[in-house]
């Protein structure tokens, strides 16, 4: 979803949770090693995580449901360097 939106939280070890199973912080975890939410939309949200398959990352391919997914280390950089309210802008290309 294109906009400008802004970071709304941030989480450095983010459990997951989909369809009563969770997978704790670690290597195994399909958000990876950060979390940065940017846009609550009813009880979901977009946010730029990490991946526990970073050939999805450099395959580019499209198993998102609307997040930036990017390889671990970048996330990490992308996280040390934000914080809430920090403007974020999505564009469709």
């Amino acid at each position: 979803m294109a906009g400008n939106f802004a970071v709304t939280k941030m989480n450095p070890a983010l459990d997951y949770h989909k369809k009563g199973k969770v997978i704790a912080p670690g290597p195994s975890n399909p958000v990876g090693v950060r979390y940065v939410a940017y846009v609550q939309i009813g009880t979901g949200e977009y946010a730029i995580h990490g991946t526990a398959w970073p050939n999805w990352v450099n395959l580019r391919a499209a198993v998102s449901l609307g997040c930036i997914r990017i390889l671990n280390n970048d996330v990490i950089q992308v996280y040390n360097r934000f914080k809430v309210g920090t403007p974020v802008v999505v564009t469709n290309n």
